[in-house]
């Protein structure tokens, strides 16, 4: 009789190697949105065009997600949640700013609101008062 073969975390399996590929799509896709939504805060930006800027980047991670997609169930089934976070960790910059503009596109937040807020915090830690960014954080509105 044939044996099963199990999980064996040393040799990871083809669900893992093309969620790294992905994860790794989305973390460079998210490093040029860094730059990007940072140019963004000095630019007017409309609700209707953060929601088709966010609506944009879901589709392109939708369409990067095919062969991803076909194995997560695996994945999931597979691999332990430390590992899963570390494989989720590369694309924290992506969904960071996905999150930022649809959350303006779907009017929960002025983006205006996150440039003052991205300056308040610049600014405290160059003048290094940490406590004055949570003062602020505290009583902006």
């Amino acid at each position: 009789m044939f044996m099963k073969i199990s999980f064996d975390p040393a040799m990871p399996s083809n669900g893992y190697k093309v969620a790294r590929a992905y994860f790794g799509q989305l973390s460079k896709l998210g490093g040029l949105l860094s730059i990007g939504c940072g140019a963004l805060f000095f630019v007017p930006l409309t609700q209707g065009m953060a929601f088709v800027l966010a609506s944009l980047l879901l589709v392109i991670a939708a369409y990067l997600g095919r062969e991803y997609r076909k194995y997560v169930d695996e994945l999931l089934k597979q691999t332990p949640v430390p590992k899963l976070l570390m494989l989720f960790a590369p694309a924290w910059r992506y969904l960071a700013m996905t999150t930022l503009l649809l959350g303006a596109g779907v009017g929960l937040a002025e983006w205006e609101f996150f440039g003052q807020l991205k300056h308040l915090i610049i600014g405290a830690i160059a003048s290094g008062g940490i406590i004055d960014v949570v003062k602020g954080l505290l009583t902006f509105r």
